[in-house]
């Protein structure tokens, strides 16, 4: 194993990592954000290529965002809303967590429309049944 990749959100540029913790949804850090249009419904680089040149960098307390032309976005998980919003990923629809209204902007004003930066916690309620686990906002297994 030479490197490890890790997408925070789906479809947005991903990070190289030496190591990484393995967690019930999978390796930490992976796609626990997802961007979604309003009804909850995922948005991803297959329509949006312009979501890969958005990069992430991890922090302690939340995570750093940037793209070209615009101020870095700094989110710390404390300042999350944390209310209840269905998602969908697929055709698989269930709970996640809204973030922050800042986030909200940022990921709308970079993608010229207006969408939510959602989180999937461990409180996730999305399961694969094959697996009779909760995984995060990846296309079906962690």
């Amino acid at each position: 194993l030479s490197q490890i990749n890790v997408f925070p959100v789906k479809s947005v540029g991903g990070l190289s990592l030496s190591s990484v913790w393995v967690e019930k949804q999978g390796l930490s850090f992976d796609r626990r954000f997802m961007i979604a249009k309003a009804d909850g419904s995922m948005i991803t680089a297959r329509k949006y290529p312009q979501m890969v040149t958005i990069k992430s960098a991890l922090l302690s307390d939340g995570v750093v965002f940037s793209s070209l032309g615009m101020e870095p976005l700094k989110i710390r998980y404390q300042d999350f809303k944390m209310q209840e919003t269905p998602a969908t990923v697929w055709k698989d629809t269930f709970t996640a967590y809204t973030t922050t209204d800042d986030a909200d902007d940022w990921f709308s004003r970079v993608l010229g429309q207006r969408v939510e930066l959602l989180f999937s916690g461990e409180q996730s309620n999305r399961v694969r049944e094959k697996l009779g686990q909760n995984v995060s906002f990846a296309d079906g297994y962690p």
